[in-house]
This record gives structure tokens, C-alpha cells and sequence, in this order.
């Protein structure tokens, strides 16, 4: 969900037209033929009802919370071209299913997982993820996942949380309120999310909301 700039390209010249490539899995001729089209196109099918096709035309860039409702990140480097691919690699190795369809937990590589987790503190330190939440919230992931001591720092987080009371009982010493790094990761997510993108992003939520169900 994001557009890498051309040479001699400005981010202001950019106009954004439709959306990126629709991410349809599968590799039959009828997944593959969807790919790369709008939105709208892509899931309308002529079996449907006239009903169901007029709501899946109703989704476009501008309404569609998937593709940002037509706030994309640009990519305006190599930096941030990277930060974008590494935060999209899959530790998965596998997903096992129960033979009652139950799912049992995945099987991730650990390996992995601290490579990506490394590779993104890099391109964290070097300025490059301070425009990408998903790259973000994808290294609070790995930290989640495969921690390292600075994951497990704790953090002011005093000036992002936004008219939170601080109960006196709950630790946090001079009404300050603190959180491990990794928490912090997905919060300046939201933050940046909210910033530059109109708060058009529901990942940064999301992966907050699982952090804290867990």
C-alpha cells in the first residue's frame, strides 16, 4: 500500500490514481487475472446479484479503509523502499489445521524473525520508518514475538498519551506513564497514522489491540 517515487519525481507532483496492486492470492488464472486492477473491478463478479455489485462498486480508494482511503505512503527513498519490503516478509513457516478445522498455532521461524527484527532497528535508526506504520507496527510484532533488550526498555510515553489520567497507585512515578518499546512502536504508528495520513490506517489499531489481548 504504498508508492515508490520515480526519478525526478517529487512527492507535491504526485497525483494518486486508484489504488495500488489488489493483494488476491492464489495462483489459478482467475486469482492471477485480478491482480494490479481498482478495487471495485477486482471483487465484482457477473455471477452476483445486481445488489451485491452495486456495493462492491461502492468500493473505491477514497472509501475502502484497506487502501488507506487514497492516503498512500510514498516512498521517497531506498530507505523506505526497504522498510516496506522487510516489513512485509512473512515468518510464517506453516499454519496446521485440527481435523475439526480448529486451527492450531502457526509454525514461525525464529531465525527469521530476528533477521527482520534487526534489519528494521536499522532502517528505524537511519530515519527511514518515521513516514511507514506498517513498517512500524510490523517491528513491534517482531518484537512482540522475538524480543531483544532494547524491545523490553521501558519508555515515557507521557507526551503521546492525550489527556490519559494517570492513576497515583499504578507505578508511574510524577504522574509520568511508561511502556515497553515495543508497545511505544505501535503507538507512534497511531500517531504518525493520525499526522500524515488523515488517521486512514486500521493496522496500527489493530496490532495494538492484539499486543493488549494478549
Amino acid at each position: 500500500h504504498s508508492k515508490q517515487l520515480n526519478d525526478g519525481e517529487t512527492k507535491d507532483a504526485v497525483i494518486v490514481r486508484g489504488t495500488c496492486e489488489v493483494a488476491i492470492p492464489g495462483n489459478t488464472k482467475t486469482a492471477q487475472s485480478k491482480r494490479g486492477r481498482e478495487i471495485s473491478e477486482t471483487f465484482s463478479s457477473q455471477n452476483q446479484s445486481s445488489t451485491q455489485r452495486k456495493k462492491l462498486d461502492a468500493i473505491t480508494a477514497e472509501t475502502s479503509w484497506l487502501y488507506m482511503a487514497k492516503n498512500p505512503v510514498i516512498c521517497e527513498n531506498a530507505g523506505m523502499v526497504l522498510a516496506a519490503m522487510i516489513g512485509n516478509v512473512n515468518c510464517d513457516v506453516e499454519k496446521q489445521k485440527l481435523k475439526t478445522g480448529e486451527e492450531k498455532m502457526p509454525v514461525v521461524s525464529g531465525p527469521l524473525y530476528k533477521l527482520k527484527r534487526d534489519l528494521l532497528w536499522v532502517l528505524h535508526d537511519a530515519g527511514f520508518m518515521k513516514k511507514i506504520p506498517f513498517a512500524l507496527i510490523e517491528l513491534g510484532d517482531c518484537e512482540e514475538h522475538m524480543s531483544s533488550e532494547r524491545g523490553m526498555e521501558w519508555i515515557d510515553v507521557t507526551g503521546l498519551v492525550q489527556g490519559a489520567k494517570c492513576d497515583s497507585n499504578n507505578g508511574n512515578e510524577g504522574g509520568k506513564i511508561a511502556v515497553l518499546r515495543n508497545e511505544k512502536l505501535f503507538m507512534d504508528a497511531i500517531h504518525i497514522s493520525r499526522k500524515l495520513y488523515d488517521d486512514s490506517q486500521a493496522y496500527p489499531y489493530l496490532y495494538a489491540g492484539h499486543y493488549h489481548k494478549d
